[in-house]
């Protein structure tokens, strides 16, 4: 039920597009944004300018599928926690996100700065709160799922500076590491006899040297290890910091971006 809050956002988003365009379809859409640029709805007494009240309709979409901060509850269990079972599907915030940033990419169209920021604050506060709450979780599928909110948060807060090609390149390699992660997770799991409780773990590495082995690569991954004088690092190394290095770009003539970059510095992994 609670999905839903984003799908009627996302709906909406939807129909606002039909509204103005009299089509869903990209390839439609596109040509004849510049003409519609200035081109405002009038409801509840108040003027909304299309572009701005159809792209945060379709960010309210992707915060539900990826439980972006303000609706983090969209992939929790019981007692409000991420169910690792029921974790975001990067697959479906990679569609949304899409759809986010096409409307106003075209035709040297933008969304106005204050509304770019509220997307670079949601994801920049999603992947410092996701990754806080992570450290105090005992279960272990749970730790990977808490830190696979923050990663989304990352890739959030990369669309809000404007780092498109860095968003995308982060959802791919965090796809890889993190499956490798949930994958060991799921060995060490098997291995305690179904037992997830971190605080009844440990020396595991002497009796499944392999799950350790792979495991430790999936972390190195997913915290950026990497060195910048020779350039040589593990996949988190390379999307994490094209993502950062955007954020502090942005930075300059924005504080929001300040904040994401700060975020994302102090909380690579």
């Amino acid at each position: 039920m609670v999905n839903r809050v984003g799908d009627f956002g996302f709906a909406l988003g939807i129909m606002t597009v039909f509204w103005a365009f009299g089509t869903v379809k990209f390839a439609e859409i596109f040509p004849a944004v510049a003409a519609h640029a200035n081109l405002s709805w009038d409801f509840a007494g108040q003027s909304w300018r299309l572009l701005d009240l159809a792209c945060v309709l379709l960010f309210v979409g992707a915060m539900g599928k990826s439980a972006q901060f303000f609706l983090p509850h969209l992939a929790a269990g019981r007692h409000g926690r991420p169910d690792p079972g029921q974790r975001p599907d990067p697959r479906g915030d990679h569609g949304h996100r899409r759809r986010l940033h096409g409307l106003p990419a075209v035709a040297d169209v933008r969304i106005r700065p204050h509304r770019k920021g509220v997307v670079t604050l949601i994801g920049a506060v999603t992947a410092l709160f996701a990754a806080t709450v992570g450290l105090a979780q005992n279960d272990i599928k749970r730790v990977i799922a808490y830190s696979t909110c923050s990663q989304l948060g990352y890739m959030f807060f990369a669309a809000g500076v404007g780092a498109y090609q860095g968003g995308m390149f982060h959802l791919f390699t965090h796809a890889f590491f993190k499956a490798l992660l949930f994958l060991g997770a799921g060995s060490v799991i098997m291995g305690m006899h179904h037992e997830q409780d971190m605080r009844k773990m440990g020396g595991l590495w002497k009796y499944m040297p392999v799950t350790y082995a792979v495991m430790l690569i999936g972390t190195l991954a997913i915290t950026g290890v990497g060195s910048p004088l020779g350039e040589i690092g593990f996949a988190g190394f390379y999307s994490k910091d094209a993502i950062i290095n955007a954020a502090y770009m942005a930075s300059l003539n924005n504080p929001l971006g300040g904040f994401a970059f700060m975020v994302g510095s102090s909380r690579r992994a």
